[in-house]
């Protein structure tokens, strides 16, 4: 074949995730197909599980850390899947919730119901099997058997299309950030005031001090709109000690967080991260709106929990996560630390800036 300036060089992987020794002929593949703008490689697949080469490749398209493109295509675009039900027949709660928030229409819901219960699924409840084989976002997709989650993926994914005209914004303005602890994880942060989260960004290879002026200019910007920031929750463990200091010597309302920390409800909590992730997951099942962000759920429902001799709640670590190749759920973290303590609403009339805490004022 003979190539020049204009050829097209295309190669495209089918159902990738069930490849044996998957990243050997994918690495293979790459080297053979020429970089530039008249290249493009496809790697399409229907998932299997957490792990692998597919779901490695998928998890750093979706965070941005890769030249990949993230695109799902969810079971409910194929005209062909929907099934006339029988008079009579009513849908679970489970399954008008999900009905509402991926506008099926009640053909299309009884397909899904029918073959929910062929794939082993409990009638009105979506079972794994079924999540994965015909996910409703890509998220569901990538799970396994078994696993125990604190947030709810119908919770997260009704909360990414609630409409904000249904959602309370009255409380604090606070925000939450995240900063990265090792070279592949992201700088992450959010903002929340009363059931409504929002602004979600996150970055890479970015220094505590770069994340602050970043973070400072944020809550300037929203200062001036009349909406200043109330508080500024970083989890200080690590690098994160850098940003706090370095807003506190700015005069900007934050506090460090330790989630390593005994919890406020000892007898319940491991430590103070896993009291976060609880709050976050009751917060999730009241009437609340979340920026509609494949990884942030993602992160949201990726880590699991136990309980120990003690009856405490332990969330798995951001360490063992990876291990099991799920990556550091850094966007769900910051939305958790949001909710790390009560913060009283705002009095009016205070600065632009927010009101700052004492020198050394730590969260009790």
């Amino acid at each position: 074949m003979l190539t020049g300036p204009s050829t097209i060089h295309y190669f495209h992987g089918s159902e990738v995730a069930h490849w044996p020794n998957a990243q050997t002929h994918a690495a293979g593949v790459l080297q053979a197909v020429p970089e530039g703008e008249n290249s493009e490689i496809v790697f399409e697949s229907t998932a299997n599980g957490i792990g692998g080469y597919f779901h490695e490749l998928w998890q750093k398209a979706e965070s941005g850390e890769s030249e990949f493109i993230a695109i799902f295509l969810p079971w409910y675009w194929q005209p062909e899947y929907r099934k006339k039900p029988p008079e009579g027949w009513k849908p679970s709660d489970t399954e008008l919730n999900t009905a509402k928030t991926y506008n099926l229409d009640l053909e299309q819901l009884y397909w899904a119901h029918q073959k929910n219960i062929q794939l082993g699924g409990d009638v009105g409840e979506w079972g794994w099997l079924f999540l994965q084989e015909y996910p409703f976002c890509a998220a569901d997709a990538f799970q396994q058997s078994g696993q125990d989650t604190l947030c709810s993926t119908a919770l997260v994914a009704a909360a990414r299309k609630r409409d904000d005209s249904e959602v309370s914004h009255y409380g604090a303005h606070i925000v939450g950030v995240d900063p990265a602890r090792y070279g592949g994880d992201r700088a992450s942060w959010i903002h929340r005031k009363g059931n409504k989260a929002w602004g979600l960004k996150s970055l890479l290879k970015t220094s505590t001090t770069q994340l602050a002026a970043k973070i400072a200019r944020e809550c300037d910007a929203y200062g001036e709109a009349g909406n200043p920031v109330d508080a500024i929750f970083v989890d200080e463990v690590g690098l994160g000690a850098g940003t706090v200091d370095a807003l506190e010597d700015m005069g900007y309302p934050v506090i460090g967080i330790n989630a390593g920390s005994a919890a406020s409800e000892p007898e319940q909590y491991y430590n103070l991260r896993a009291q976060m992730w609880d709050n976050l997951a009751d917060w999730l099942g009241g009437c609340v709106s979340i920026p509609d962000v494949n990884s942030l759920h993602a992160d949201l429902i990726a880590p699991q929990y136990t309980y120990n001799v003690k009856q405490q709640l332990v969330l798995e670590t951001k360490e063992q996560m990876k291990k099991r190749e799920v990556r550091s759920p850094d966007e769900a973290e910051a939305l958790a630390l949001t909710l790390a303590v009560p913060v009283a609403a705002p009095e009016k009339g205070r600065g632009r800036r927010g009101r700052r805490p004492p020198r050394n004022w730590r969260a009790p």
